[in-house]
């Protein structure tokens, strides 16, 4: 009693979940790099904040 279309439609949904979990993970990913690269710049610019607070 396996009706095809029913399949298909199932076949679709993962599909569908499959590319929205991509997206999510590269959109968790690309998020991530800028959160990281900001506190980089962030922790620089404190550096040289103190550098020159200390040679003042």
């Amino acid at each position: 009693m396996d009706n095809p279309s029913k399949r298909k439609e199932t076949q679709s949904i993962h599909m569908w979940t499959d590319c929205v979990q991509v997206v999510t993970s590269y959109t968790q990913f690309s998020t991530d790099i800028f959160a990281k690269k900001n506190a980089f710049c962030e922790n620089r610019a404190l550096t040289i904040l103190l550098t020159f607070l200390l040679f003042l």
